[in-house]
């Protein structure tokens, strides 16, 4: 039964960014992931659905930052990360598949310890996916980093 509601919380936290920007409430999202079989503890998928709409709103928040600043706190979502670091960086990275020549875009995130500026991470994931293989078959041609998340358990 694990495995199922794992599965089910897999596919309910992938579905919850678009009902929120779609404006759906928690009830409305709810009711879909049981008519859909995505279910798991109500609870549990509470949790999960105020961590992604904060997200969502973090988005907001941070549109009008100047990317070359160091990021400010006021615009920063705060949140219990899994890892144990002290930010998350959210954005946008173009894709090209390398066998078919494809372009499109996808969502990225990289964990940091270092509160620096919009420019700065993006620099420094450059630097990072050149050491790590990233994505398989897939080239990273530009990235766009736009919200950061701050891990309420650490001191900026």
């Amino acid at each position: 039964m694990a495995i199922a509601d794992n599965i089910a919380r897999m596919l309910f936290r992938a579905a919850a960014g678009n009902f929120s920007r779609a404006g759906w409430s928690f009830n409305q999202a709810y009711r879909t992931a049981v008519d859909w079989g995505w279910s798991y503890r109500r609870t549990n998928m509470l949790t999960d659905w105020n961590s992604i709409n904060g997200l969502v709103k973090g988005w907001t928040r941070a549109k009008n930052v100047n990317p070359a600043a160091k990021f400010p706190k006021k615009s920063m979502f705060e949140t219990d990360l899994a890892r144990d670091y002290k930010y998350r960086v959210h954005g946008f990275a173009t894709y090209v598949d390398q066998a078919t020549g494809q372009e499109y875009k996808k969502e990225i995130s990289m964990y940091t310890n270092r509160w620096l500026s919009l420019d700065v991470y993006q620099d420094e994931f450059e630097k990072w996916k050149e050491r790590e293989q990233y994505e398989t078959g897939l080239a990273i041609v530009s990235t766009d980093f736009q919200m950061v998340e701050h891990n309420s358990g650490f001191t900026y």
